[in-house]
């Protein structure tokens, strides 16, 4: 027997939602299929430390963070496996930082 959702079937509650979403391929978030995300919670004065030296670095928090983690996880011996779900696959980092 079908689980009841609200007065329908789990089956046709399931096809609703289907026919409901968009037809395009992003999701309403702006993120690639397929993108996972990561939420930081800090204190201000940490946030204002690596807001100012994702800007003189010339780059975005995003940037900033990505680079951030393959180098922990390069240090680590995991290699560099963190790439931007936005660009042309090229991975954030070292490589990718302008000269």
């Amino acid at each position: 027997m079908a689980k009841r959702l609200k007065g329908r079937t789990a089956k046709s509650a399931a096809a609703s939602a289907a026919s409901a979403a968009p037809a395009s391929a992003e999701p309403r978030s702006g993120r690639p299929i397929g993108a996972k995300g990561v939420v930081i919670q800090m204190n201000p004065e940490g946030w204002q430390v690596l807001r100012i030296l994702a800007i003189k670095q010339g780059t975005s928090l995003q940037n900033l963070g990505i680079e951030l983690f393959n180098d922990w996880l390069e240090r680590h011996g995991e290699g560099r496996p963190i790439m931007s779900p936005f660009g042309t696959g090229a991975p954030y980092g070292r490589g990718a930082r302008k000269a």
